[in-house]
């Protein structure tokens, strides 16, 4: 099954210390993969699967993203 259109979820934090600053903390979780389960059927339609990726981005206030 092709994934035709997608888009990604995500989350941010700001986390202070008085040693290291500010930083800017991202978790995204990107679809990579569907797959249809033919065995099992909900009233609604098929049933999907969908494996995904978790993605871990940080950057010090003001900065770029580094990963």
């Amino acid at each position: 099954m092709e994934i035709v259109e997608k888009s990604s979820s995500y989350e941010e934090a700001v986390y202070k210390d008085g040693k290291i600053g500010e930083y800017l903390i991202r978790a995204e979780v990107e679809p990579l993969m569907i797959s249809k389960n033919i065995q099992f059927k909900t009233p609604q339609g098929p049933l999907y699967a969908v494996r995904w990726v978790p993605k871990i981005s940080w950057s010090k206030m003001g900065e770029k993203l580094d990963t």
